[in-house]
């Protein structure tokens, strides 16, 4: 038995099937699910430690990046939706307060 299904073990499902892609397009729609529900999973956890907090928000934002920058160089017809995507996620983790930094903004 692996335990009740968490948003973060969502999460790392997602990125488990990156590797089972057969299309860049697949690969791309799993980084950002991957994203959406990390987020989730942080969102959840706003009364826990900050350190915690900021690696929640830091995968959420590397998975983002991850997403923007394979549809850039995979699957270009995706670049509009991912870019949409990845700023939203990003948006939504960097207005918690006491999570934002300065070399967040490139992501944005």
């Amino acid at each position: 038995s692996h335990g009740p299904l968490t948003a973060r073990r969502i999460a790392f499902h997602y990125i488990d099937m990156v590797r089972l892609a057969r299309h860049p397009a697949q690969a791309v729609v799993c980084y950002v699910n991957a994203a959406l529900w990390l987020r989730t999973t942080l969102m959840l956890s706003l009364d826990a430690p900050l350190a915690r907090r900021h690696a929640l928000k830091e995968g959420v934002l590397l998975l983002a990046t991850l997403a923007r920058k394979l549809a850039r160089d995979q699957h270009i017809g995706m670049q509009l939706y991912v870019a949409r995507a990845s700023v939203a996620v990003a948006q939504s983790v960097l207005t918690i307060p006491g999570l934002a930094r300065a070399e967040d903004a490139p992501i944005l």
